[in-house]
This record gives structure tokens, sequence and C-alpha cells, in this order.
């Protein structure tokens, strides 16, 4: 074997080495990322909640940051929950939000889809992820079921963390 021929090699295996590599980091993402997802489907059930309404609710809504108890954040998804009974006139345009700017507070602030606040940083938001599609009823009330119980959701969703 020529020296050339052992460096080609030397360096085919070389990539094929980090081909596998990343491949195999890939797949690991991969399985912890369905193994999260599973684990807070379990504390859902756990706690009481319907999985496949909720999992509906995910696929029509838009959460931005994670919900604290707090008067602007519950301000917020109950100004969700009225517009989804009254047929999402709000959230086809704009989305509700919570924002913090320098030492104020929280604020509300609602904005289009894909702006934010002049000043400040969106801390939480309820919006819908198609705003351009009508929702179902059945989707409707998903959404409402899951706003109505989304400080149970989020006490399930931090156990499923602690626990892996």
């Amino acid at each position: 074997m020529m020296l050339a021929e052992i460096i080609s090699k030397i360096d085919q295996r070389k990539s094929d080495r980090e081909r596998l590599i990343k491949e195999h980091k890939a797949a690991i993402e991969s399985v912890d990322s369905e193994l999260r997802d599973l684990r807070t489907k379990l504390a859902i059930s756990n706690s009481g909640l319907n999985i496949s309404t909720i999992d509906l609710a995910r696929k029509v809504l838009s959460i931005g940051g994670v919900y604290q108890p707090t008067q602007g954040r519950d301000s917020v998804v109950s100004s969700a929950i009225s517009d989804l009974a009254a047929g999402c006139q709000h959230m086809a345009k704009r989305f509700h939000g919570v924002k913090i700017y320098s030492g104020f507070g929280e604020q509300r602030c609602d904005c289009e889809y894909g702006y934010g606040p002049r000043h400040g940083s969106i801390v939480f938001s309820v919006g819908l992820l198609n705003p351009r599609t009508e929702l179902t009823d059945e989707e409707r009330d998903a959404a409402i079921y899951y706003l109505l119980n989304i400080k149970a959701v989020t006490e399930a969703e931090q156990k499923a963390k602690v626990a892996a």
C-alpha cells in the first residue's frame, strides 16, 4: 500500500467516524425528546387531565414562555379563553401577551403575530399556531380546556422534567 493510499484511507475513516458520531447524537436526541414527551403525557394523565384533548390543543395553540399564576398571566389566559369562546376574533390577528420592561413588572401587551413590544420583552403569550385557519368546534373546546387547566398542565410538565 502506498503512502498516499494510507493517508486517503485515514482521512476517509475520520470522515466516517464524524458522520457516525453526528448520526448517533441525532438518534439519542430523538429518543430523549420522545422520552420527555412520554413522561409529560404520563404526568398529565396522572394529574387527571385528558391527554388527547391536551394534545389537540397543543396543535392549535401557541404558548410562549412559562405560565406562572400572576395577575398579568392570568389576565392573558382569561382573555384567550373568552376570545376562543367568541370565535377567535382577536387571536386571528394578535396574540395575548405579557411583557416585562425595566423594573415595571408585568404589563399586558397584545401584539400582531411576528411583532413585539417597542420596549421590553414578551415573557408569556397565548396565540394561535396558524391564525389564518379557522378552528373547528373540537379544536376550540380543546384549547379552552387546555387554558382552563394550564396551571395543572404546567405543574405536570415540571414534574416530568424533574423525573427525567
